[in-house]
């Protein structure tokens, strides 16, 4: 994460293999702006045709699944961790899909 955000803007190609190597599942056409800010990486699944514009946040203490066609504004967090109030609610999970043809 940290050589893919502070990478050169011309270093396009260096970007497009760093891209393949932060997350666990890349497709095709896939396309980050630095910079990109996330947990693991290793649970994030990204579709084809996917776009994200700068400071993108992910915390991905579980799986994301992010489908194709799927474009995400600058700024946007995704977090599948969060904090209920009620103790036996905390101990459940949820996982983060977006669909094929999404914006956020």
């Amino acid at each position: 994460m940290y050589e893919f955000n502070h990478s050169h803007p011309s270093e396009v190609e260096k970007r497009e293999s760093l891209i393949k190597e932060m997350f666990a599942t890349v497709g095709e056409n896939a396309w980050v702006e630095p910079p990109v800010y996330f947990s693991y990486g290793s649970n994030i699944h990204i579709g084809r045709n996917f776009y994200a514009n700068f400071n993108l946040t992910i915390v991905d203490d579980y799986t994301v699944t992010i489908g194709d066609n799927v474009l995400i504004a600058p700024n946007v967090t995704l977090s599948v961790t969060g904090h209920p109030v009620h103790h036996e609610l905390r101990k459940k999970r949820r996982d983060v899909l977006f669909s094929d043809n999404d914006w956020q």
